[in-house]
């Protein structure tokens, strides 16, 4: 006679739950199951448990997801990153759904550095002559340079002298405001595009270079008058703006 697995189980732990059962039936249903499981000892308990526990952590290695390292266990999602093959310098975006990797978005200010000099200087005839205003550190190799600057003078002296900026040994040439009656203030401003330079260190420069090499020139007498020029005047300074923009 064929034996149903299923109604046995269920009749079994019926009676296993009855908590009326006499000791009588309960020694009798005990003496049951041992017929039919066999007798268990404690080490096949604590065999079948290591093995349960050996299971358990090779589905935890190969299937939970970590952060940093660690498993991450609990409900929910877990979002996972996209391949980081071919992704160098990419951004991580998403649609809010799937996350991928793409390319940033141009114009990007990186950083915006402020270069001030506030000494009084007495500027020197001269065909070639450049005031350093400090150094900067350039971020990106991809980026941009955009440089504006405010440069305090006194007294005029050339009507064009081929006044510029410069960093490095890369120039931008401009112009600046002439008055011929020797004015005593003085100002110039400039903006200039440098485009892509290397990363690292560089330094920056405001000064001039004659086209034609005359030596007698400069924009005017004093860079940064105080009020040793003009009594009236305060100790005054020029400063240079340099603004690092992804391309």
């Amino acid at each position: 006679m064929a034996v149903n697995t299923t109604t046995f189980e269920s009749t079994l732990q019926t009676k296993l739950n009855d908590t009326t059962l006499v000791a009588k039936e309960m020694l009798l249903l005990g003496k049951a199951l041992e017929a039919t499981v066999g007798s268990i000892a404690v080490s096949d308990i604590n065999t079948a448990g290591a093995t349960k526990v050996s299971e358990i952590n090779a589905v935890a290695t190969n299937t939970f997801k970590t952060v940093g390292g660690a498993s991450i266990l609990g409900s929910g999602d877990i979002a996972t990153l996209p391949s980081q093959s071919g992704a160098s310098g990419k951004v991580l975006k998403s649609d809010g759904t799937d996350a991928t990797w793409g390319t940033d978005v141009a114009g990007k200010v990186l950083q915006i550095t402020a270069l001030t000099n506030s000494t009084r200087l007495s500027l020197p005839n001269s065909s070639n002559y450049w005031v350093s205003f400090g150094t900067f550190t350039k971020l990106s190799s991809t980026s941009k340079l955009v440089v504006s600057g405010t440069f305090s003078g006194h007294a005029s002296n050339s009507g064009t002298c081929g006044i510029g900026l410069r960093i490095d040994s890369t120039y931008r040439w401009g112009s600046y405001t002439y008055e011929e009656n020797n004015g005593t203030s003085k100002s110039m401003a400039m903006n200039a595009d440098f485009g892509a330079m290397g990363t690292g260190s560089h330094t920056m420069y405001w000064g001039w270079q004659t086209g034609n090499g005359s030596t007698t020139d400069k924009p005017f007498i004093v860079l940064n008058p105080s009020s040793s020029d003009d009594a009236r005047g305060q100790q005054s300074s020029s400063v240079i703006i340099i603004t690092e923009v992804e391309a």
